[in-house]
């Protein structure tokens, strides 16, 4: 099954709540027969998980095949209803399990620490990530986290074969850099960098499949991931994009996201 999506406005921290209690709910105990305790579970988590997710997700997660036959026995009270009833809150439970702990995960990584995503044209045109002081340039408080999402990384490597000889040479020198600064280092761990005069900053390439679907286009999916950590973090900290592009710049700012453009000291070719 695909994961449970956020509903608008509730956070990671929201999330990972409702699924601790919902999953405990399902290990009690009940009263009354087996067949309406089970039904009441069912419609007890609908309502309970709606308040952080998108009904669709929710439903996915509760109405199974097995739910289904189970419902339509109408309670016949039958050993095999009963074994199907048992299987399916050991199943429920197995997979709220596995749900909390990956809004724990999420919940956690978003922690502390000023987040900004690098888009691929920053990437390509600029210098590379250890050669830019960035507490000095975003002028942010806290721990610079620069994040690259899967999204630019998978456009990069298009990039290395479309377009002209620049234009592919300057996406493998990109995905090289960031080869370099994150070798060593685990898929979900944060990179140290050291940059310029002592500044400092972590470098990251998160998941992305958590509480959110993903979009198709590029851009579309930097804002729309940029928003959701926004959204996931509770607006208690600040998401930045970084950006020459004009039109992102633009749409970022309409879905409540700071923005930068780096300097022009910084770009690989010199203004005149």
């Amino acid at each position: 099954m695909r994961g449970m999506i956020l509903r608008e406005n509730a956070t990671a921290k929201e999330a990972t709540e409702c699924l601790r209690r919902m999953r405990l709910r399902v290990q009690s105990g009940y009263t009354g027969t087996m067949f309406d305790a089970y039904m009441e579970l069912v419609d007890e988590l609908e309502s309970q998980l709606g308040n952080c997710f998108e009904k669709d997700s929710v439903l996915q997660l509760l109405h199974t095949d097995r739910y289904w036959h189970v419902y339509q026995s109408g309670g016949s009270g039958t050993i095999v209803h009963h074994r199907a009833i048992s299987q399916e809150r050991e199943v429920l439970h197995s997979r709220l399990e596995r749900l909390e702990g990956e809004f724990k995960l999420l919940e956690a990584w978003l922690g502390s620490g000023s987040l900004v995503l690098i888009d691929a044209n920053s990437l390509m045109h600029y210098q590379q990530l250890d050669k830019i002081p960035w507490a000095t340039e975003l002028r942010i408080p806290g721990p610079v986290r620069l994040v690259v999402a899967l999204a630019v990384v998978e456009e990069l490597d298009r990039k290395k074969f479309e377009g002209g000889d620049s234009m592919r040479k300057r996406a493998a020198s990109a995905i090289r850099s960031l080869y370099r600064l994150r070798e060593g280092v685990g898929p979900d761990d944060p990179a140290q960098i050291a940059g310029p005069n002592g500044t400092k900053a972590t470098l990251e390439i998160p998941r992305d499949d958590v509480g959110r679907t993903r979009m198709a286009g590029t851009d579309e999916e930097l804002i729309a991931f940029g928003a959701f950590l926004l959204q996931a973090m509770g607006a208690t900290q600040r998401v930045t994009l970084v950006t020459a592009d004009m039109n992102l710049h633009i749409r970022a700012q309409r879905a409540r996201l700071a923005t930068h453009r780096l300097a022009d000291k910084f770009a690989k070719d010199q203004p005149e």
